[in-house]
């Protein structure tokens, strides 16, 4: 306990206890205690301001802190503050004064002996942040440590043939079939590596807190609830060196946000971690109907459709769209990391950030760059020979300093000029192994046949639509703006396909 006193000739008279109750609700750090007497004579507005030079230092110092302030102030009010007990009229009572709203009700008990004041009674109304509001519970998926590599070592292993010919009959293949197969046994490869987690979040919660931390507070409970003296001084010591670790370690984790200048997102995350800045999400109504009656008004305009659709039989002379497996595999890659997967369950990295998946063992690439999620087609890949060996590199060019890093591996690996050529050694685009072949093929393929067929497979058609209120409180299904997850496979599709009608656009 902390205990401090400070005195101001003829102005005020205050006393500063700082104390950290064992049992204190978890958004406070600490409680200051402030014994004030204002004397009458006292110019108020002095009195105040040596007062305020107190507090305004202590709460710099402890912006979470619990401010109680009780005393005698006579004629002056300490605004900013919230007083808790009631004046009897024009008569001065004894006041208590504190940072949080609704914290103490205050009673009447009977005199104290002769005295003229009765006594009041304040009894604790302050609900708990966690007891206000709800737990929040969300599932994620994680990828452990090893789960890249077991998911390639899935796919490297798996003969993509075996769906092709399953939906093959005669000399047709049942699109339909061929791609559900493929969507459902990546989803399933996917799921097989990964983990399924239900993270808890209260509202109290510290962003520096740690399942370390979380264990050595049960611990430091456990042995204050047994009274064992030693033991509790054990438990204290590892607590708080635990404590002051992992707050070094979100710090660094905030620094970490502002050292790319150029990453404009990393930078508003931090200044978000800083100032506290939460949205507040909207509400859903918790009707059972809700979902059935949005979708009847979502489809309100094709129930009125009573056309029915007939295909356009193409001229004679007129040449299908067909695209390349490159052109694909480029598309695929340009695709962001962090987009939610659709209702086929693949999410954004399979396809560009963990791009190593779909790339097999034998051609080991190596990335002089940080930042692999970008699409290939910035990359350029060498091949560095050295003493009878060689290694692709990929090196990219937006990154800083990719040159200077190339010049220096060509200088470690003591090879000329002349030595560094293109994958394919003609200069070109680097060539394919005939895995890469294979894990690559079905998807263009699939996107082959849906355009010489003019048919797009049901499951590249289907959306989760999520409901997101445009106010805060809505009583109208127009109230509700859906946001369409549509599978990330389709949306790749749907790109290249723009990309052949925009060339054949006039300029």
């Amino acid at each position: 306990m902390f205990c401090a006193e400070r005195n101001a000739a003829l102005c005020v008279e205050f006393v500063t206890v700082r104390c950290r109750p064992f049992y204190l609700p978890r958004e406070f750090t600490t409680a200051f205690i402030f014994g004030v007497y204002i004397p009458p004579s006292a110019n108020a507005k002095e009195a105040l301001c040596e007062l305020y030079g107190a507090i305004s230092e202590l709460q710099n110092a402890h912006p979470d802190g619990l401010f109680i302030f009780a005393g005698d102030f006579n004629h002056a009010n300490l605004p900013k503050f919230h007083q808790h007990v009631a004046m009897r009229g024009t008569n001065t009572l004894d006041l208590v004064y504190t940072n949080i709203p609704s914290a103490y009700c205050a009673e009447s008990r009977p005199h104290f002996g002769y005295s003229d004041h009765i006594s009041v009674m304040l009894i604790p109304a302050y609900r708990p942040l966690v007891r206000r509001s709800k737990t929040v519970l969300k599932q994620i998926k994680t990828w452990p440590a090893g789960a890249t590599s077991a998911l390639q070592d899935c796919f490297e292993c798996t003969d993509w043939n075996m769906f092709r010919e399953a939906a093959t009959n005669g000399d047709s293949i049942n699109l339909e079939e061929y791609t559900t197969s493929v969507t459902s046994y990546i989803s399933k490869c996917i799921n097989d590596v990964t983990v399924s987690k239900t993270i808890t979040t209260l509202s109290n919660q510290k962003p520096w807190m740690t399942a370390e931390v979380h264990s050595l507070l049960k611990s430091r409970d456990s042995a204050f609830r047994a009274g064992d003296k030693a033991a509790l001084r054990t438990a204290r010591a590892k607590l708080s060196q635990a404590i002051r670790e992992a707050k070094h370690k979100h710090a660094q984790r905030i620094h970490g946000h502002f050292q790319d200048s150029g990453d404009s997102r990393r930078m508003w995350q931090g200044i978000q971690v800083i100032t506290n800045y939460k949205t507040t999400p909207s509400a859903c109504d918790s009707d059972a109907s809700l979902p059935d009656a949005l979708n009847d008004f979502y489809a309100r305009f094709e129930a009125q459709n009573n056309v029915a659709a007939r295909k356009t039989i193409p001229p004679p002379n007129d040449q299908v769209l067909s695209l390349s497996t490159a052109d694909v595999r480029r598309t695929l890659c340009r695709v962001n990391p962090r987009k939610s997967a659709g209702p086929d369950n693949i999410p954004g990295r399979v396809t560009v950030r963990d791009s190593a998946v779909w790339t097999p063992r034998g051609s080991s690439f190596h990335h002089l760059g940080a930042r692999t999620e970008k699409s290939l087609d910035v990359y350029l890949p060498f091949t560095l020979r050295d003493g009878g060996t060689s290694r692709a590199v990929l090196v990219d060019l937006s990154e800083r300093g990719a040159v200077r890093g190339v010049m220096r591996a060509l200088r470690c690996s003591r090879v000329a000029k002349s030595s560094v050529v293109r994958e394919d050694g003609e200069g070109g685009a680097r060539g394919l192994s005939s895995d890469e072949k294979m894990l690559w093929s079905f998807f263009p393929e699939i996107f082959n046949i849906s355009l010489s067929s003019t048919i797009v497979p049901t499951c590249l058609k289907t959306a989760t639509n999520v409901p997101v209120p445009k106010k805060s409180t809505d009583s109208c299904l127009n109230g509700y703006r859906p946001v369409a997850l549509t599978p990330i496979v389709m949306k790749c599709f749907e790109r290249l396909v723009m990309k052949h009608i925009k060339t054949q656009l006039p300029p």
